[in-house]
């Protein structure tokens, strides 16, 4: 029956090769970009950490050198710091300077 239509052959062959050579494709590309994505993540993950070590070094240093009467206030900051951090982590899409300056806004009030 497919004989009787030389076009509908020759479509079907066509379609078999582009999806064999479609998953050949995705599967060198696949291989090649793995290992930098996963080089990228382990850098942002060493990067998240050392963030957090001086996040926390520099909130441990101002409740030593502040007196107690001021060390609520910090407490209360950095309460409001973790959150709008975790704000900014759910964001997508939205300019940083708008949501730092609201951030900041947040924090005076």
């Amino acid at each position: 029956m497919l004989l009787l239509f030389p076009s509908a052959v020759q479509h079907f062959l066509y379609k078999v090769e582009d999806d064999r050579l479609c998953i050949m494709v995705k599967t060198a590309v696949s291989e090649i970009i793995k290992p930098q994505v996963e080089r990228l993540a382990a850098i942002s993950a060493k990067a998240t950490q050392i963030s957090s070590a001086s996040y926390f070094l520099m909130f441990y240093m101002l409740r030593m050198v502040l007196p107690e009467d001021m060390r609520d206030e910090l407490d209360e900051t950095a309460a409001l710091a973790r959150k709008l951090g975790i704000e900014y982590l759910k964001l997508r899409d939205k300019d940083i300077d708008v949501f730092i300056r609201s951030g900041i806004d947040r924090i005076k009030n």
